[in-house]
């Protein structure tokens, strides 16, 4: 491992020593001719192996997600067989697929495959890369102080969200995209706050998520970081209706 990222602040915790190097995004979610270039940043091994984890599990379930071609190379290559491995996660996912009727951009009708997955590893998962993006573009670490919010938006959620965050200023705005279109992102920094961080991602050019309720929302993923007290601040606002 470079000494680049040995025995620096663990990108993930802010508390432990780097031990590794840590692909912000993992290899495999890509074949291996499209894994050039993925972003490394320094990590724990507690950190590393629990992000790890939930790689491992979403490796296996989202590639049937997406009919991207790294979506499909991954599927017949790794996530197929890990499933036959893993027989108890295998029973579970194909005693809980369904299909639905759902409506494409063109407003046609299509009968697909419902899947049931782990939409909290999902979060869990763009939170950790959202920390690793703030790292690897703007060399920031967040403190026990900062927090890291992430969360799956509808398609019109996402464009009242680049308006208002992004919109056509170039200032701190950072883009990516990798693993051919396997993984994009758009980012921008505060300009003040160096904690501060937006970011829009998506995998595999777009995975359709479906809540329990069966309501679509869209495969952006908008993450956030910044200072704790300005979520006490909202959630003052919020409930008293003042600034705290």
């Amino acid at each position: 491992m470079s000494k680049k990222y040995k025995k620096k602040l663990c990108v993930y915790c802010a508390e432990r020593p780097s031990s590794t190097a840590d692909h912000v995004i993992a290899r495999e979610f890509f074949g291996i001719n499209r894994r050039a270039n993925l972003p490394k940043v320094p990590s724990c091994s507690t950190c590393n192996n629990q992000k790890s984890r939930i790689e491992h599990y979403l490796t296996s379930v989202l590639p049937f997600g997406s009919n991207h071609s790294s979506a499909r190379e991954i599927f017949t290559l790794s996530a197929e067989k890990r499933l036959k491995k893993n027989l108890k996660l295998k029973r579970h996912l194909s005693s809980k697929i369904s299909k639905r009727w759902t409506q494409n951009e063109n407003g046609l009708y299509t009968y697909n495959m419902q899947l049931p997955i782990e939409q909290k590893f999902i979060i869990r998962l763009f939170e950790y890369i959202a920390q690793g993006l703030l790292y690897h573009h703007f060399n920031v670490v967040l403190g026990l102080e900062f927090f890291v919010n992430a969360v799956a938006v509808t398609d019109h959620g996402y464009n009242n969200f680049y308006n208002q965050f992004i919109g056509e200023s170039k200032l701190g705005v950072v883009t990516a995209n990798l693993a051919d279109n396997g993984f994009s992102y758009i980012g921008r920094q505060g300009k003040d706050y160096p904690e501060m961080s937006i970011w829009f991602m998506k995998l595999y050019d777009g995975i359709k998520l479906v809540d329990v309720n069966g309501n679509d929302t869209s495969s952006h993923i908008f993450a956030s970081t910044g200072h704790k007290r300005i979520l006490r601040n909202a959630y003052l606002a919020h409930k008293y209706g003042i600034q705290g």
